[in-house]
């Protein structure tokens, strides 16, 4: 939506960042109208935690009149960029860090602002590790008329930070911005938010019907007092959420003095996941769906400048036997729109099954282990974990090949040996990883572990050795007319063997993949 630039204020002689509305955008009212919400509501607020408005204006541009504001520089990187350098915060750092958001927040809803777009990509953090929470670009006054949007059939908002009522287009208030900062401490803990889909659609309908997971699936170290914060704040009833910024704040300020939690002592009484009591139009109701959402890595920044415009993330199909969304069958049913930044959806938000019955799917006759949870469930959990990790080799699949080809080309030699060397520190988290978690009620569980252990530490081998090879191109000057040498032999064979590894992993895991809803995958895609 916009565009900063790095300026010197003369005058008052200080650097200062300069945010400008993009020109494609600047003859659009709408937009207009939300770059001058955003400077009057962030110019309204002056805390250490929030960034600063300096001054506003306008100026003619090529004929096109283009707003801008004047903003306090922050010398330091978004949470966002963070989370894509790949490296695993410690639990009681990022619980810092949102403390610091959640200051900010309170502030902000004290003085009657719901920023509506709490996500990585907005939170800033300093060299000397302070917090800044910027872009309150859909910020509204409490009890604006705009704090709902169902009047333009448009939900703002990312979609992987959604509240429940921003989804359905529902009127929004300091509580929604919780939940959103829910999704954004899931994500410092797990590198990945709690809902992930093949459309924004597909995300939108995971946060008004579907149970996150604890964070402690993916991150088996989180303690219970932890996953009990986050899925309080993550509640879809928003009266079984943190009541305030405040609330949450002194959870997590209590959580790490060692002190008692009360969203732990709360969780057995209230359930934080879906319960039905957000649903009210029976417009809403969709058939049920037979074939599932194609996996995909759908995320959305918002149209931070400067980025591609997407977050890298895995696909979250729904369990088994459960309600499943899919984009063709949502088109045309019109209940609400979702305009998230950089994309316009007019589609709907499915909720409920082919009878318009709301209630979840009967639960699973087999017996159940001894917390109470079926043998079918803990097979399907265990399934889902190994695709998340199966998801995140295939992620870093496209690095490895650009960067083999960059050497191949005599291009890029440096970055191309540091993608690399990053692919192969990636490889070991997940053997790590992979080693922790347990998957004992899938078939052949043994072998299929085996031989992606295998293949991983083949792959993080051949990688390294790829990389030493680019290292050694680029000391050697070994470029003859634009081509490296013949890539190294030891790289060769342990990419050889990372293949005859993955070939058998993909024989195991395909059968288990299509039993319980999830994407099948080649080899090449392990």
């Amino acid at each position: 939506m916009a565009e900063v630039h790095f300026a010197h204020d003369i005058r008052l002689d200080r650097s200062v960042a300069v945010k400008t509305l993009r020109a494609d955008l600047a003859r659009d009212p709408s937009f207009q109208a939300r770059f001058r919400r955003e400077a009057q509501s962030a110019a309204s607020l002056n805390h250490p935690a929030i960034c600063g408005v300096h001054d506003t204006g306008e100026d003619f541009v090529d004929g096109v009149l283009i707003p801008y504001i004047v903003m306090e520089y922050v010398d330091g990187s978004t949470l966002r960029d963070l989370l894509h350098s790949g490296r695993n915060l410690l639990p009681e750092r990022a619980m810092e860090m949102t403390v610091g958001i959640l200051q900010a927040l309170e502030y902000s809803h004290r003085n009657g602002i719901v920023h509506r777009d709490i996500k990585p990509a907005n939170v800033m953090l300093t060299r000397t590790g302070q917090v800044k929470v910027m872009d309150f670009g859909i910020a509204r006054a409490m009890g604006d008329s705009g704090m709902t949007m169902t009047q333009t059939a448009a939900v703002i908002g990312t979609a992987q930070y959604l509240s429940p009522e921003q989804a359905k287009g529902e009127t929004v208030d300091a509580r929604s911005d919780l939940y959103s900062t829910g999704c954004l401490l899931y994500e410092l803990f797990t590198v990945r938010p709690p809902f992930i889909g093949d459309s924004p659609v597909a995300v939108a309908y995971q946060h008004v019907r579907e149970a996150p997971q604890p964070p402690s699936v993916f991150r088996p170290e989180i303690p219970p007092e932890v996953d009990a914060i986050v899925l309080k704040a993550l509640a879809k009833n928003p009266g079984h959420r943190y009541q305030s910024a405040d609330e949450m704040r002194a959870d997590i300020e209590a959580y790490l003095d060692g002190r008692p939690v009360a969203a732990t002592a709360a969780l057995g009484a209230v359930g934080y996941g879906y319960d039905g009591s957000t649903d009210s139009a029976p417009t809403t109701a969709l058939p049920t769906l037979q074939q599932p959402p194609q996996k995909s890595s759908y995320s959305d920044d918002g149209g931070r400048p400067g980025s591609a415009g997407f977050d890298a993330g895995y696909a979250d199909p729904a369990p088994a036997g459960g309600r499943r969304l899919s984009l063709g069958a949502l088109l045309g049913i019109g209940v609400a729109g979702l305009a998230l930044i950089g994309i316009v959806v007019t589609t709907a938000l499915s909720v409920g099954g082919d009878n318009g019955n709301d209630q979840q799917p009967a639960a699973d006759a087999s017996a159940t282990s001894g917390n109470g949870q079926s043998g079918t469930d803990t097979a399907q959990a265990q399934a889902k974990s190994l695709d998340a990790l199966l998801q995140s080799s295939n992620n870093s699949r496209a690095t490895v090949i650009d960067a083999v080809a960059s050497i191949k080309q005599c291009s890029n030699l440096a970055d191309s040996a540091t993608a690399l060397r990053t692919a192969a520190s990636q490889r070991d988290d997940l053997v790590t990883k992979l080693s922790r978690l347990t998957f004992d009620k899938l078939p052949n569980h043994g072998d299929l572990v085996s031989q992606l252990t295998t293949a991983w530490k083949a792959s993080a081998a051949a990688d390294n050795h790829y990389a030493a090879w680019a290292d050694q191109t680029a000391g050697t000057n070994g470029c003859h007319n634009g081509h490296a040498a013949n890539t190294p032999d030891q790289g060769n064979a342990a990419s050889e063997q990372a293949t005859l590894a993955k070939k058998k992993a993909a024989a195991l895991w395909n059968p288990i993949a299509q039993q319980y809803g999830l994407s099948q995958r080649q080899f090449t895609e392990l």
